[in-house]
């Protein structure tokens, strides 16, 4: 009943907040054609996670569906997983919106992806004879913190998941902690990792982009407020020595792109838009203002930022990202709270380089003008990447085993 309450008074704030909560009332579920194959649900909540789960979708020998809570996602799958069944916005987790969705697609596995939980959704399925698997699975310290304090939730909320394909032995240690049956729990690695990274012909972008073979270029990667701020500075400093300087800047959400672009015009920073046609000629920066285009923002780059990790309430994204393309050096700031897993993989490897903010000018000076330090630094990430691989077919299996023990068929 609390949980049911608390449901209904986020829902009812973030219905007033804007109508695209609207597509979570459960009104545009997709129908499909069962043809004899299992039904797989993948929930996963935003963009990261549809692009970390896209190989194993695409793997699976089953009709699937895919879930999401974000545009940003549904716009990825629509991208990334186009052999999909159905794909739509995940209701909110009422247990009459959230029956009424499983009832009518009557999945054989539930795939959640890392963190979005719904316990409602999860008894649904098992009630109506489903399994729940969670892949690349992870607890955050703090959401670790919190679970420690309601452990009667814990059990209730993690008891309807069937296994968990974790990241790390950490993270296999916290819900083991929380309640979760050591048996039920595999460390499998991540699947950010194993993600194939998009393949573009270098040579026609740069002569799109007019650049020259020897133009030194930069990515900000996913950033946040105050990021753009901070890097206006930084920038500015660096022009002075590096004037030519190249500059891709790519927020994070696309309702921030206009917002940006008043930024850079206050601070009288000449650039060019993406969306546009922008290239390198007549300006330093290019404000991607498109979605699905930073990866080849990273394949251009000699040294990529990655964003959030100069924004305390948003803790980072993924920092091994910049890596997966090969020859890139990463830096990052200090707030990586919220990845965990990566910051122990780029330390251990020494793959890369945190910022200060007291220092951040220098640092990325010494980068920018330190050409060997760069290419250690990105051949460690290269080794990192290389060393990580393997989660996908550590996850696909245990997927398959529990498709096996529902359909009785291996």
């Amino acid at each position: 009943m609390l949980y049911e309450l608390g449901l209904h008074l986020y829902a009812l704030f973030a219905l007033c907040k804007g109508k695209k909560m609207q597509k979570r009332l459960g009104r545009d579920l997709p129908t499909v054609q069962r043809d004899g194959r299992p039904l797989v649900w993948i929930h996963a909540v935003s963009l990261g996670e549809i692009r970390a789960v896209a190989p194993l979708a695409k793997r699976l020998q089953a009709q699937v569906v895919i879930s999401t809570v974000t545009q940003t996602g549904y716009d990825e799958a629509l991208r990334a997983i186009p052999q999909a069944d159905g794909l739509f916005f995940l209701p909110f987790d009422f247990s009459y919106l959230i029956g009424r969705a499983v009832k009518r697609l009557s999945p054989d596995l539930l795939i959640i992806v890392e963190t979005d939980y719904w316990l409602n959704l999860q008894k649904a399925v098992q009630k109506q004879g489903g399994k729940v698997i969670a892949v690349n699975a992870k607890l955050s310290q703090r959401s670790f913190g919190r679970f420690s304090k309601i452990p009667f939730f814990a059990k209730a909320l993690f008891g309807t998941v069937d296994h968990f394909c974790v990241q790390t032995e950490q993270h296999a240690n916290w819900f083991a902690k929380v309640g979760v049956d050591s048996q039920k729990i595999s460390v499998c690695g991540n699947l950010k990792v194993d993600h194939p990274p998009a393949t573009l012909n270098k040579k026609e972008l740069q002569k799109q982009l007019q650049l020259e073979s020897q133009d030194f270029l930069l990515t900000l990667g996913s950033t946040h407020d105050p990021e753009e701020t901070l890097w206006v500075e930084i920038l500015t400093s660096l022009w002075k020595k590096h004037p030519k300087l190249k500059v891709f800047l790519v927020p994070r959400h696309p309702e921030r792109f206009d917002g940006v672009a008043d930024l850079l015009a206050a601070n009288e920073i000449a650039f060019a838009r993406w969306s546009t046609g922008g290239d390198f000629k007549s300006t330093n920066l290019i404000l991607v203002d498109r979605m699905g285009v930073l990866g080849s923002c990273y394949q251009l780059s000699d040294l990529a930022f990655v964003g959030g990790t100069f924004a305390p309430k948003v803790g980072g994204h993924n920092l091994i990202e910049p890596a997966l393309y090969g020859g890139v050096c990463t830096i990052y700031g200090p707030f990586v709270h919220a990845q965990p897993a990566f910051v122990q993989l780029m330390q251990q490897y020494g793959a890369g380089r945190m910022l200060s903010q007291e220092d951040a000018i220098c640092q990325v000076l010494e980068l920018v003008e330190n050409r060997e330090m760069r290419e250690a630094l990105a051949k460690q990430g290269g080794q990192m990447v290389a060393d990580s691989r393997g989660a996908l077919e550590k996850n696909y299996k245990r997927v398959d085993q529990l498709l096996c023990e529902k359909k009785r068929v291996c």
